[in-house]
């Protein structure tokens, strides 16, 4: 399995608060059955501003780390950007990183309330040549209320990410309510852990796993949890459902 939301990486954000904390987040990662992982870390004007270039050499030690401690995973860069006006023009100069140095780019939306104008924001991103994923869908408070702009944003290429706990109702019955809905209708494109330690949020991707593959079957279980994660950090064109292209409206 492939998890492309994860704060793994150590003394960033709210992640992991040291790197004995992150080789234990590491650890029980792979051991559930990840290979790969992306270490996203909050990008949140005015909390979370962390130097990319610090990110990227902290991955590298990281992964360093888990090679001599034998754990067998690999760590990819990437970061979960806030929303911000300015995001098109940052991520051109390198200031928001995208998920293994690709055109995906992993967004963030505020939690209670949808701001206006963003079906413009996701087609200036789209215009510019960048593929956003839209992160845990399903626990925004909005959500529910904006399926239209959100069915309209899957249509035009936008994906859905769904965190594995919501499923279990780790975040509350809505959200849990709405993975399902979501994964019915067939607009979980991702699911990822956002696993921030090993008590309340910790990593693994295995039980979801098992539960996509019991709703919707083990080849769709694979193209979420593997497949298209891979052509994302290959960059490959094949991680779009087959919706992608279309305008919005």
């Amino acid at each position: 399995m492939i998890d492309l939301h994860s704060h793994v990486l150590h003394e960033i954000d709210d992640g992991a608060t040291s790197i004995e904390v992150a080789l234990d987040m590491a650890r029980w990662a792979a051991e559930d059955g990840v290979e790969v992982m992306a270490c996203t870390p909050h990008f949140l004007p005015g909390v979370y501003e962390p130097d990319p270039a610090l990110v990227v050499r902290r991955v590298a030690e990281l992964n360093d780390r888990l090679m001599d401690e034998g754990i067998e995973l690999a760590l990819v860069t990437g970061c979960e950007a806030h929303v911000r006006p300015d995001m098109v023009r940052r991520l051109a100069a390198g200031q928001i990183l995208t998920i293994n140095f690709g055109r995906h780019v992993l967004i963030e939306m505020p939690p209670a309330t949808l701001p206006p104008h963003m079906d413009r924001f996701f087609f200036d991103l789209m215009n510019a040549g960048y593929k956003p994923i839209m992160a845990h869908v399903e626990r925004y408070r909005w959500a529910e209320r904006a399926m239209p702009f959100l069915e309209n944003l899957v249509h035009a290429g936008v994906l859905m990410q769904v965190t594995a706990g919501s499923f279990f109702g780790d975040y509350g019955r809505s959200a849990q309510d709405l993975a399902s809905r979501l994964l019915d209708m067939g607009h979980v494109h991702l699911v990822a852990s956002d696993a921030h330690d090993v008590t309340k949020r910790p990593p693994g991707l295995s039980k979801a796993w098992a539960y996509v593959q019991s709703t919707l079957g083990a080849k769709e279980a694979r193209m979420i949890f593997r497949q298209r994660p891979e052509v994302i950090l290959l960059g490959d064109e094949a991680a779009a459902p087959k919706t992608v292209g279309a305008e919005m409206s």
